[in-house]
């Protein structure tokens, strides 16, 4: 299954305040870093599409207020490419100082973007992060990756998560699950119009695409490489293959689509599908506990595909000379333990202490071999002249 790097740095991000001055403070230098973020804002640039993220991230800033005299102001996005876009559009314009990101939860393929373009802030800032001796990095090297390019400390993972289905135990029996892609096609070939999937380039339907080819393909080393044109049409054959026998058999056979994971989500509370998905395992528990899925929900995953490469989560800061950001540990166990708790009632799987990644989706794929699913997915899987829901 596509999962994500497991360890998380336990840190809060922090502002650095250094206006007017083109110089940061050294990242390992934490009494300089504290003593210059006081009074500092930062601008967190995140996904704002689950409540539980939301109140985690307001939780953090009530925190790093009292503890730092740092104000942490969420900008909520539905993409985090507007952010990416944001930062590339002020850099083009000169615009060395008093930019409008100053942090972004991002996912590999952004990052890869803003690596490739230098709009990300000095290499090797997140390795000085007090908490970094808590990154297993030996043990899981893929934290030193994001979707297959070396992050050369530039990023701060910072959460974990997998691919995880969910159905409803009172209209589905446990021994009736599928436990493949392969095995899902058959499942839904007996139950049309019961599955279905975000079209691309929505991050969780992308996912569930990355899913299948991640099993399908004939050498998974491939898709840790840039794409070769000349064989994309034949190496990506058994996921289009795949895609064509399924989409007669979705939701409206195919021919619309979930708009989001939250779509989905409402459809199976509704009775609307029996099989849906997400990157958080704890998501099923998190939602029957806010009323949002009935308590007969029950969550399930494809063994087969556990080979996959995990990749870091990412959490870099931008390119800024006015306010560098940092992140400041919190070293007292009380707010650990407070964190913690908070963490288990939303649903997340370890703890972080601005917030825990339930989303940002990647898998072993290069970023060449995402762009050019995203690209060609939706030609290929459903035919021309149907209608297409989609998010970007």
């Amino acid at each position: 299954m596509i999962r994500r790097a497991g360890k998380i740095i336990a840190a809060a991000l922090l502002a650095l305040g250094l206006a007017g001055r083109a110089s940061a403070t050294d990242a390992g230098n934490w009494e300089a870093v504290a003593a210059e973020a006081s009074g500092q804002t930062v601008y967190f640039n995140a996904w704002g599409g689950s409540e539980n993220v939301n109140a985690y991230i307001r939780w953090a800033g009530d925190e790093m207020k009292a503890r730092y005299g740092v104000t942490v102001v969420h900008v909520k996005l539905d993409d985090t490419a507007k952010a990416t876009a944001t930062v590339l559009a002020e850099k083009s314009a000169g615009k060395d100082e008093g930019g409008s990101v100053d942090l972004v939860w991002i996912n590999g393929e952004n990052f890869a973007a803003m690596k490739r373009q230098g709009l990300l802030y000095a290499p090797g800032w997140a390795t000085k992060l007090p908490n970094w001796r808590y990154v297993d990095h030996e043990n899981m090297p893929t934290v030193l990756t994001d979707f297959t390019i070396p992050t050369d400390g530039l990023e701060s993972p910072w959460g974990g998560a997998k691919l995880v289905f969910f159905y409803d135990s009172a209209r589905m029996k446990a021994s009736e699950l599928p436990d493949s892609a392969a095995d899902l096609l058959e499942w839904a070939a007996a139950n049309p119009g019961r599955f279905s999937y975000p079209q691309p380039p929505d991050f969780t339907g992308s996912s569930f695409l990355k899913q299948v080819l991640i099993e399908l393909v004939d050498d998974r080393a491939k898709l840790q490489k840039p794409v070769d044109e000349t064989t994309f049409a034949t190496d990506a054959a058994p996921l289009f293959a795949y895609l064509d026998r399924l989409t007669p058999l979705l939701w409206r056979k195919g021919k619309a689509y979930p708009q989001n994971y939250a779509d989905m989500k409402q459809k199976l509370a509704d009775g609307e599908l029996d099989i849906i998905f997400a990157f958080n395992p704890a998501e099923a528990s998190s939602a029957i506990a806010n009323g949002e899925l009935p308590e007969t929900v029950r969550s399930f995953a494809f063994p087969a595909a556990r080979s996959a490469i995990p990749i870091s989560s990412p959490f870099p800061t931008t390119q800024r000379q006015r306010p560098a950001r940092f992140c400041l540990p919190i070293s007292s166990s009380r707010p650990r333990r407070s964190f913690a708790s908070r963490i288990r009632r939303s649903g997340a799987t370890r703890p972080c202490f601005l917030l825990q990644n339930f989303r940002q989706p990647t898998g072993p794929l290069s970023s060449a071999w995402t762009s050019a699913l995203q690209r060609s997915a939706p030609a290929n899987s459903v035919p021309r002249s149907t209608n297409r829901t989609r998010t970007g």
